[in-house]
């Protein structure tokens, strides 16, 4: 009987290293399997990473281009500005003098200019008017030639009264 029980124990025992033995191939299995796929994802993320760090390094370099740029644009924009308001300080208004006229007129532009406009003709003109008749107005005027141009001028804005031509040249209107 003793046989029998070191019999029975060491089959036992056999099962159990056997057991173990396959028990323990097959979480060697998994865990390399395992540790496969870990490689995997591991060289996979690695180049993605690469190809993250190349993009990233080229939008950096892009970023200062455009910002190089950005800066260049920004100075071309304030100096573009200051054109403009230089060149919007410059009256560039027309006004007509007279517009009847026959189909043998032409168009003059004349510029004619009053110094003391405030004091010999309207004391309670703007300071603007009296800017714009100091620097000169522009008026379009119909007539056949230059010499009925400069009658309709004086007509409307007599030089007794202070008004002086300064310019009288034919017309051509923009556009």
């Amino acid at each position: 009987m003793l046989n029998f029980f070191i019999a029975f124990i060491t089959a036992t025992l056999a099962l159990t290293v056997a057991l173990v033995y396959f028990r323990a191939r097959k979480v060697l299995r998994k865990a390399g399997s395992r540790e496969a796929a870990l490689r995997k994802l591991n060289r996979e993320q690695s180049v993605a990473i690469r190809v993250m760090a190349r993009e990233t390094l080229r939008l950096r370099r892009l970023y200062k281009e455009l910002s190089l740029d950005a800066i260049v644009l920004n100075d071309e924009r304030e100096s573009l500005c200051g054109q403009i308001k230089e060149a919007e300080k410059i009256d560039r208004r027309v006004y007509v003098l007279d517009d009847r006229c026959t189909a043998a007129d032409a168009a003059w532009l004349a510029v004619t200019v009053h110094p003391n406009y405030k004091v010999h003709i309207s004391p309670k003109a703007s300071t603007e008017q009296c800017i714009s008749w100091a620097k000169g107005r522009r008026y379009v005027v119909w007539a056949i030639n230059k010499e009925r141009a400069l009658d309709k001028i004086n007509t409307h804005l007599p030089m007794e009264r202070g008004f002086a031509i300064v310019s009288l040249e034919p017309y051509q209107a923009a556009g």
